[in-house]
């Protein structure tokens, strides 16, 4: 790598080192168990939808060879509903990007709050999904913000079933990841915790409807995946926009991901210019997860689109953020510590927490919430491919940072549009145009 560009605070491990943490509470003798016990009349009646299908948190933990110190992990054990060992994860500030470092990045700190207010993103509600319960998300969120600097927020708990689901170690960490990253872009929406009651496919969709029918957020953020699916009864409502992580299999694609109605949200090595502390530039990370869909015809957004003319299905990603582990972020467990995770559960959150901004600068100005329903006139789809990647100012009117290397598997990011990076990574000035341009 050439000087000019530096890894996040002096990170440089090899990527092929990256670990996942895998849900011990999935193996196969617990699933065929769950499945037995799993209500019918729960599944959503789609074709394809398949009884027992799951979806996984697309976050990647990286884990050196250190014991951290012992902070929040005797808190943690005392519950006596959670049978999961702590993994133990180095403890470091040498590892990973922090909140104000992934702002500066994308120039979310060149945003101003409107007059009265004194935070981005009052006023918008933004949900999580998240399968099973954190009992100590409130906590993890306060402790975070007071280290790094930052005001802390309410999360708001809900039980997607109006049951307490059971305590998972693995979808905890994911949850913290994805509140910390949506509150570091933007710190004054209103965050929702759905949890629904297991990972099972079904039980995710419906904590999405439950947050978009009962709840009214504006903005859904799922950083979890499966293998491809149909669905045709979620993600349907023109006023909210619906933000899916990639996937962590490099070339492969991922549902909910993959369905047209949803900003499909891919992974990228970002790294700073050590001259300046600012963004340098971005590589396609090679484990992102990207493909044309088995089911979803491609999206009328997409036609034009040169590099797509040989494709007949919905591709993903549509756009792109920081995912690899070699540059990932800050993140706060009580079973952890501070530790670096990544993977397009980075990447989602972080194009939620804009698209969150950008609702607020709407609702000040009396426009109606932009969405990721196909056809609808504030379609985000619609305006980052045909107003500004067709008419060519996609780079040009710095919406969009261009990804043009890196590679997944045998397909390489090149020069504007490509399968692997989508359009590119937003920037700040996307919340501005999508303020302003769309009615």
């Amino acid at each position: 790598m050439s000087d000019k560009y530096g890894y996040c605070n002096d990170y440089n491990s090899d990527s092929d080192s990256e670990s996942k943490l895998k849900d011990k509470k999935h193996n196969k003798k617990h699933e065929k168990k769950h499945e037995k016990k799993h209500d019918k009349n729960d599944q959503t009646n789609e074709p394809n939808q398949i009884v027992n299908h799951t979806c996984s948190p697309k976050y990647i933990v990286n884990k050196p060879n250190t014991k951290l110190n012992n902070i929040g992990i005797s808190n943690a054990m005392s519950d006596k509903n959670n049978k999961m060992e702590p993994k133990l994860v180095n403890q470091s500030y040498n590892y990973a990007y922090t909140p104000q470092q992934i702002r500066k990045a994308y120039g979310i700190d060149q945003l101003v709050p409107i007059d009265g207010d004194t935070q981005l993103g009052a006023g918008i509600k933004v949900g999580i999904i998240i399968a099973y319960h954190n009992p100590y998300i409130q906590l993890e969120m306060d402790t975070f913000c007071a280290n790094f600097g930052i005001p802390t927020t309410t999360v708001n708990v809900v039980y997607a079933n109006g049951v307490k689901p059971k305590i998972n170690v693995e979808w905890g960490v994911e949850g913290d990841l994805d509140c910390m990253m949506i509150h570091a872009i933007s710190p004054g929406a209103t965050i929702y915790y759905v949890e629904a009651k297991s990972n099972y496919t079904s039980d995710l969709l419906s904590a999405v409807r439950y947050a978009v029918d009962i709840l009214k957020v504006d903005v859904v953020n799922m950083s979890f995946g499966g293998s491809d699916m149909i669905n045709t009864n979620t993600f349907i409502n023109p006023n909210v926009s619906f933000i899916a992580s990639s996937g962590d299999t490099g070339g492969v694609i991922s549902f909910p991901s993959s369905h047209s109605n949803i900003l499909s949200v891919g992974g990228t090595s970002l790294y700073f210019d050590n001259a300046t502390g600012n963004y340098g530039k971005e590589n396609v990370w090679k484990n992102a997860g990207c493909n044309q869909s088995l089911y979803y015809s491609k999206p009328a957004y997409q036609n034009g689109i040169a590099q797509l003319n040989s494709f007949n299905k919905r591709t993903t990603p549509d756009v792109s953020s920081v995912g690899d582990p070699r540059t990932g972020v800050f993140a706060y467990s009580v079973y952890y510590g501070y530790i670096t995770l990544a993977g397009t559960s980075a990447s989602s959150p972080i194009l939620a927490g804009m698209i969150a901004n950008a609702n607020y600068y709407r609702k000040n100005l009396n426009k109606s919430m932009l969405t990721t329903v196909s056809g609808a006139p504030n379609d985000i789809h619609n305006y980052i491919y045909k107003t500004l990647y067709s008419n060519s100012i996609a780079y040009t009117s710095g919406c969009f940072n261009d990804i043009t290397s890196g590679k997944i598997n045998n397909q390489s990011a090149t020069i504007n549009y490509d399968i692997v990076s989508g359009i590119g990574s937003p920037t700040y000035k996307l919340i501005i145009a999508l303020s302003n341009d769309l009615i």
